[in-house]
C-alpha cells in the first residue's frame, strides 16, 4: 500500500444502535474497493469486521474493528463500533479516534438508545459528523419520518446530500443533490442518469434545503446566497467542506448496505468533497505544562495514542495506534509517555478486520497496528523522546454492573487474576479487583451482556470455570453516642504473665477514626500507648452488630494501669481491643449502608414509572433536568444494595432507551427493620462458614 499523505486520508467512525447496518456498510465499502469478492453478512457470520469467536456466535459487533478502502486515490479508514451500550468503552474509543463520525439510523424504527447515546458523545467530543439512513429497502422504512425524527434530536442542521429513489421493495437508487444526478443500483460502479421529470420537484425541494444550510457555512457564502438566492456547484462543495471542518451541520446520506445501493455515491462524495485529515484545525497538546498546538503533518514531531488492543493467537497483543502527527518507520523507536519507556516499532500493519498488510512507514492521520511491543497498552500516549507532547487521554465511564466471581477449582482460582489482567488489556472499560473485606473477586462492566462476554472469553481463552453471585454489600457499623468502658487483660500461666489495663471512651466523629492519647501521670507507660492504638485499630475491622468494619468513631485512652513485669505490647493490644469493643457495646451501635448517586437519562414517557421504581428502592430524587428531544436527567441517591442489577430493570422499563452513570456518595443509617434482617443473614452466613 502507498504511504498516503495527511491530505489524502480520512478516518470515519461508524456509530449507532445495533442492527442499523454499520458492519454491513463496511462490507460494501471493502467490496467496492476491490478488497473482497463478495459482501459478507452478519447473520451468516462471515463479515470482515466481526471476526472474533464471540461476534460470530452472537452475530453482532462486540469490538471496535478497523478496515479501509481507497477511492479516487484517497485512503478512507473505517472504524466500526458495536451498537449495544454494554460496549460503551469501544464506542468511546472510536469517537475519540475518528476524524468524522458517521451516525447510523434505522429508517423503519423509532429513534433508539444507541443513536441517542452516540449522538450525545459525538456532541460532547465536538466531532464533525454526518448521518446515514441505512436500510431504505426494508419493508418498514419511512424516509420522511426518519428524516423528521433525527432533525428533532440534532443540535445542528441536517443537510440532505443523497435522497432515496423509491422505498421499501421499490428502493432502487439515490439522487445525489450535489451534482443533481440519479444513481441506480450499480454494483459498486457509478452510473449517473438525469433525474426523471417525475422526481424533479422532489429532488429540488431537498436540494434547496441543502443549499440553504450549506450557505451558512461561512459569511462569504451567506452573502453570496442572499444576493443571488443560489450557489454554484463549486460553492456548494466548498461550503460542504467548511461546514464539516467547523462542525456547522450534519450531512445526510441514504443507503442499503446489504444491496449495495448508495454506498458508491457515499464513498465518491467522501473521497472527493469531504475534508481530509490535514484540513482540520491543529490539535491542542501539552509540553511541560505549557499548551502547544500540534500540526497534522508528517514533518511535525511524533504524537499518537493507543486506542485498541486485540489478542492474536500467533502474534500476541496487536496494538492499534492513531498517529496524530509525525511518522514512525518500521524498526525505529518511539517513546511511551504513559509508561516512561522506549519501544521498538518492529512491524507496522494496516488492518482489514483480522487481516494485516505490512507497511514500511506510518504517518499523521494513520490508523495502524503494531505487534510485539513490550510495554504499551490501550490509552497510552506515544511521542518522540526528547519532545514529549501529550494529548488528552481516552476516558471511560465507571462500570455500572458488578458480579462476584467464584472459581470452581483451586487451579481456576490461580488462573483467574492473570486471565482478567490480560483481558483488561484488550478492554480497559471493565474493572476487576479482589474485595479484601469479603475475599471475593469482583468483576464490573457496563451491563450483563458485557460481563457475559468477559466470562465467555475467560472460559474459551483461558479455560477458567466460574460461578457467579451478587456482590456482598460493604456495610459499616458506627456508634450513636458517647460511652466508656474498661478493657483489662490478665493472664498467668506460670512464669511471666500478661497484664494490660485500659479505660477507653468512644465518641461519634466526622473522621473515619481518631485516636486520642489522654494519659497523664504515666499510669500507662508511653511505650505501650501505640500498642493500645494498634489493638483498637484491629478491633475496627469487625463490629459487634454483624462483624462489619466500624467507622466514624473517636477513641480516647484516658486511664489504666500496668504491671512492671507482666505488661507487654501484646497485653495492651488485647486490652485496648477489649476496652474499645466494650465501650462500643454501650454506645448505641447502628448499621450503615453505602449510598450512590445515580444520573439516569430517561425518555419523558417513562419518567413517572422510573421515579416510582426508584422510590420503591428507597431512593431519594435529588433533582431533574429537562434534556432535548423529550428526555430527562434524573439525579437520585439510592442504596447500593438495591441497584446491583438496575441496568436490566431500566432497559426493560424504557424499551432499552434509558441509561445511567453512578458514583459513590456517602454512608447512611439503615432503617431498623432492614438492618435487623441484614444482621441475621450475616450471622447465618458466618455460622455456615
Amino acid at each position: 500500500m502507498n504511504n498516503f499523505s495527511p491530505d489524502k486520508k480520512i478516518t470515519i467512525g461508524f456509530f449507532g444502535h445495533n442492527s442499523t447496518g454499520k458492519t454491513s456498510l463496511g462490507e460494501a465499502i471493502f467490496y467496492n474497493a476491490g478488497l473482497k469478492n463478495r459482501i459478507g453478512n452478519t447473520t451468516e457470520g462471515n463479515t470482515t469486521l466481526d471476526f472474533t469467536a464471540e461476534e460470530k456466535t452472537k452475530k453482532q459487533s462486540i469490538n471496535l474493528a478497523m478496515g479501509y478502502g481507497i477511492f479516487n486515490d484517497i485512503l478512507i479508514n473505517v472504524l466500526d463500533s458495536p451498537g449495544f451500550l454494554d460496549f460503551l468503552g469501544e464506542i468511546i474509543s472510536g469517537i475519540y479516534t475518528c476524524d468524522i463520525a458517521a451516525l447510523f439510523v434505522n429508517p423503519g424504527s423509532p429513534i433508539e438508545v444507541g443513536f441517542e447515546k452516540s449522538l450525545e458523545l459525538i456532541e460532547e467530543y465536538k466531532k464533525p459528523s454526518f448521518m446515514i439512513l441505512n436500510g431504505l429497502d426494508k419493508e418498514n422504512s419511512d424516509f420522511k419520518k426518519a428524516f423528521t425524527d433525527i432533525k428533532s434530536y440534532s443540535n445542528l442542521a441536517i443537510v440532505p446530500v443523497t435522497i432515496p429513489v423509491g422505498e421499501k421493495g421499490d428502493f432502487k437508487g439515490v439522487i445525489n443533490l450535489l451534482d443533481n444526478k440519479m444513481y441506480t443500483a450499480s454494483d459498486g460502479k457509478l452510473n449517473a442518469e438525469e433525474i426523471p421529470a417525475a422526481l424533479k420537484d422532489y429532488a429540488e425541494t431537498y436540494r434547496e434545503s441543502m443549499i440553504e444550510a450549506i450557505a451558512e457555512a461561512s459569511d462569504e457564502l451567506t452573502d453570496k446566497y442572499l444576493e443571488t438566492m443560489e450557489l454554484s456547484e463549486e460553492d456548494i462543495v466548498k461550503g460542504l467542506k467548511i461546514g464539516l471542518v467547523n462542525n456547522k451541520f450534519r450531512p445526510l446520506f441514504v443507503t442499503s448496505a446489504i444491496k449495495n445501493i448508495g454506498v458508491d455515491v457515499l464513498t465518491e462524495i467522501v473521497s472527493k468533497y469531504f475534508p481530509k485529515y490535514s484540513d482540520f484545525p491543529e490539535i491542542e497538546g501539552e509540553l511541560k505544562g505549557e499548551k502547544v498546538k500540534i500540526k497534522r503533518t508528517k514533518d511535525e514531531t511524533l504524537t499518537g495514542i493507543v486506542f485498541k488492543t486485540m489478542s492474536d493467537p500467533h502474534l500476541g497483543d496487536v496494538i492499534s495506534i492513531k498517529i496524530i502527527s509525525g511518522n514512525i518507520i518500521g524498526g525505529n523507536e518511539f517513546y511511551n509517555i504513559t509508561k516512561d519507556s522506549s519501544e521498538k516499532a518492529g512491524q507496522i500493519f494496516q488492518l482489514l478486520g483480522e487481516k494485516k498488510e505490512e507497511l514500511s512507514e506510518t504517518s499523521a492521520g494513520d490508523i495502524v497496528a503494531f505487534v510485539k511491543l513490550k510495554n504499551t497498552q490501550t490509552k497510552d500516549l506515544i511521542a518522540k523522546k526528547g519532545n514529549l507532547i501529550e494529548v488528552p487521554k481516552i476516558e471511560y465511564p465507571e462500570p455500572i454492573y458488578s458480579i462476584a466471581i467464584i472459581p470452581k477449582s483451586k487451579e481456576d482460582q490461580e488462573k483467574v487474576g492473570t486471565a482478567l489482567k490480560k483481558l483488561n488489556h484488550e478492554d480497559p472499560s471493565f474493572k476487576f479487583f479482589m474485595d479484601k473485606e469479603f475475599g471475593d473477586f469482583i468483576l464490573s462492566g457496563m451491563g450483563d451482556i458485557h460481563i457475559s462476554i468477559i466470562l465467555e472469553k475467560l472460559k474459551r481463552k483461558f479455560k477458567v470455570e466460574l460461578d457467579t453471585e451478587k456482590p456482598k454489600v460493604p456495610y459499616r457499623e458506627t456508634i450513636t453516642k458517647s460511652a466508656e468502658a474498661r478493657g483489662r487483660y490478665k493472664k498467668q500461666t506460670g512464669g511471666k504473665g500478661q497484664f494490660g489495663d485500659t479505660w477507653i471512651k468512644v465518641e461519634p466523629s466526622d473522621k473515619e477514626f481518631e485516636f486520642i492519647d489522654a494519659i497523664v501521670g504515666g499510669v500507662i507507660p508511653k511505650n505501650f500507648i501505640p500498642s493500645v492504638e494498634k489493638g483498637i485499630r484491629g478491633a475496627l475491622s469487625s463490629g459487634i452488630l454483624a462483624g462489619y468494619p466500624v467507622v466514624n468513631v473517636k477513641a480516647k485512652l484516658y486511664d489504666g494501669s500496668y504491671h512492671p513485669v507482666d505488661s507487654s505490647d501484646m497485653a495492651f493490644q488485647i486490652a485496648g481491643s477489649l476496652g474499645f469493643k466494650s465501650a462500643c457495646g454501650e454506645a448505641g451501635m447502628k448499621l450503615l449502608e453505602p449510598i450512590y448517586e445515580f444520573f439516569i437519562t430517561v425518555p419523558d414517557d417513562y419518567l413517572g414509572d422510573i421515579m416510582g421504581d426508584l422510590s420503591g428502592r428507597r431512593g431519594r430524587i435529588v433533582g431533574t433536568d429537562q434534556k432535548k428531544a423529550g428526555k430527562t436527567l434524573v439525579t437520585a441517591r439510592v442504596p447500593l444494595a438495591e441497584m446491583f442489577t438496575y441496568i436490566n430493570t431500566l432497559k426493560s422499563m424504557t424499551s432499552g432507551r434509558g441509561f445511567y452513570t453512578m458514583k459513590f456518595s456517602n454512608y447512611e443509617t439503615i432503617p431498623q427493620n432492614i438492618a435487623q434482617k441484614i444482621i441475621e443473614e450475616k450471622k447465618k452466613r458466618d455460622e455456615q462458614n
